[in-house]
């Protein structure tokens, strides 16, 4: 008899799958790092949109209050409140009985 070392096609399997997940894991991580980066770099430049705004705004505002001739009074804080009433899986807030 000889003996051949031939593994089980269930262990082949396996191997293969494990494989196949790992490379998928990577992949996943990978466009993960990207979206992370690519959301950085828009993060500063809409705070960087934002801030001129806020700068030319104060400067205007500034301007206004310089001028001695007329009357002005600043506006006052506008304040957004949002309110989720869904959450991110989509389900509905849960009704309470008191």
């Amino acid at each position: 008899m000889s003996s051949s070392a031939v593994a089980p096609l269930s262990s082949v399997m396996k191997q293969e799958y494990e494989k196949k997940r790992e490379t998928i894991c990577r992949q996943q991580e990978d466009t993960f790092t990207k979206r992370v980066q690519e959301n950085a770099k828009y993060a500063r430049a809409t705070a960087e949109k934002l801030l001129l705004n806020i700068k030319e705004f104060k400067a205007a505002e500034a301007k206004k209050l310089a001028d001695k001739d007329n009357f002005y009074v600043p506006a006052e804080p506008k304040f957004i409140v949002a309110i989720q009433i869904r959450s991110q899986k989509k389900i509905g807030p849960t009704q309470r009985r008191s």
